[in-house]
């Protein structure tokens, strides 16, 4: 399933552990991709390569990654989780209010629009 790569053309396997010494390169044959293991963890898997093909974009895809040499990495992720946060809320609240619209719309047998504010408060006499 696994084969660790020692050696290749480009030496990444090599110049993989400047960046960590524990390190190292793996092909999964089951599912024909670059992994990344590490002898320091537990579960030693790392990350996928992104890439096809085994070359120096995967240094500085795992250099990015790690949190030795990006400290605001985890900033990075958690702002990038607050905007999908953001986009799937508004994207709800668009599809509700569309919906609220047009269930309006057919109870009501009028093709006028109103104002959704308006329309839940209680108007006292």
């Amino acid at each position: 399933m696994y084969k660790i790569v020692k050696k290749d053309m480009f030496n990444i396997s090599r110049r993989i552990k400047h960046i960590d010494k524990s390190y190292y390169i793996v092909f999964n044959n089951k599912l024909n991709r670059w992994e990344v293991h590490s002898t320091s963890q537990v579960d030693r898997f790392c990350l996928v390569s992104p890439y096809k093909s085994l070359d120096t974009r995967l240094l500085d895809y795992v250099y990015r990654t790690s949190l030795v040499h990006n400290p605001h990495l985890l900033k990075d992720i958690e702002e990038y989780n607050e905007k999908i946060d953001i986009d799937v809320n508004n994207k709800r609240s668009d599809y509700i209010t569309s919906n609220l619209s047009d269930v309006y719309q057919v109870l009501s047998g009028s093709s006028k629009s109103y104002n959704w504010k308006e329309m839940m408060k209680t108007k006292w006499l």
